[in-house]
């Protein structure tokens, strides 16, 4: 065969090739083996700056809460394959966001059933939240072959609720996911924790209002809230004035979209649950980690 007929033949071939596959190499980790779907063409693409596969994926648990350190991710998440069951075993995962490599894993006490949120303190801690518990990990070094252990559990009393977590000027903000209500943050000082074994809605510094469907928030170097909201068709970025509750901007994001958090870089983590095993039927396809740059969202 001629050089010239090699040249468009090999061209034509490539354009035949499943679209997964130019798709898979922009993808860091490991794909799911459970599915043949790919990462649907997402709401805000040209503010995604990094995409990496969530962990545990094909194990059967569904991503919630991320806390970002260095060049390392920490992923929780909760096990559950059935549309009808929102609680499991929990796990947290830390991740080499280099190469989207889990480098170690930490499985959570029975207490945890959702995990649906991470807040981190320092370099040293880490509190994993789930619906009526706080979990203290102290975390080891990224070389560590191992995560770090559970320390101790803080029990979070109604009205008060563990649904999504953030760390913000000494305090670490505890909300409640309502899906057709506003739901409130709570701001506990973290100061006051290492005395504390039960959270109440008393021991709250100040709350704030937010809106219903809420499954994480961070706050921005500005000082301003951001809070994700989503569901199997759902996906919005909203954002918040903390002092007046009032809303500044809300942007469009992938469906599913779950914890938050806050890079030093200004660089916003997140994550979504779409796609996993137990919303594997939702419209959306879009189990990934994912880092955006805020002043690209329209």
């Amino acid at each position: 065969m001629s050089k010239l007929l090699c040249a468009p033949l090999a061209l034509m071939l490539w354009e035949m090739l499943p679209a997964t596959t130019a798709t898979a190499q922009t993808i860091r980790g490991v794909a799911p083996t459970y599915t043949t779907r790919a990462p649907a063409a997402d709401a805000n693409s040209a503010a995604i700056l990094t995409r990496i596969w969530a962990p545990g994926l094909d194990d059967g648990y569904v991503p919630q809460g991320i806390a970002v350190l260095g060049d390392v991710a920490f992923v929780s998440g909760y096990r559950s394959v059935d549309q009808k069951v929102d609680r499991g075993p929990c796990r947290l995962f830390r991740i080499d966001m280099a190469t989207g490599r889990t480098t170690a894993t930490l499985d959570l006490p029975p207490t945890c059933g959702h995990a649906g949120g991470l807040a981190l303190v320092d370099a040293q801690r880490l509190w994993v939240v789930d619906s009526h518990v706080l979990h203290e990990i102290a975390l080891h070094v990224a070389a560590n072959p191992t995560l770090g252990r559970v320390l101790r559990e803080i029990k979070i009393a109604e009205p008060v609720k563990g649904s999504l977590a953030t760390v913000h000027r000494g305090a670490l903000w505890l909300g409640s996911y309502e899906r057709d209500a506003p739901g409130r943050l709570y701001a506990f000082p973290i100061a006051a924790l290492a005395k504390q074994s039960r959270l109440t809605v008393t021991d709250a510094a100040r709350a704030i209002t937010l809106p219903s469907k809420a499954q994480g928030a961070a706050f921005d170097l500005q000082g301003r809230l951001w809070i994700a909201r989503s569901g199997s068709r759902l996906g919005e970025l909203a954002v918040i004035d903390p002092a007046s509750g009032a809303p500044l901007a809300t942007y469009r994001a992938p469906a599913g979209i779950e914890g938050l958090m806050f890079a030093p870089d200004g660089r916003l983590w997140t994550l979504s649950e779409a796609g996993s095993q137990r919303w594997n039927t939702w419209p959306t396809f879009f189990p990934l980690v994912f880092e955006l740059a805020p002043d690209r969202l329209r």
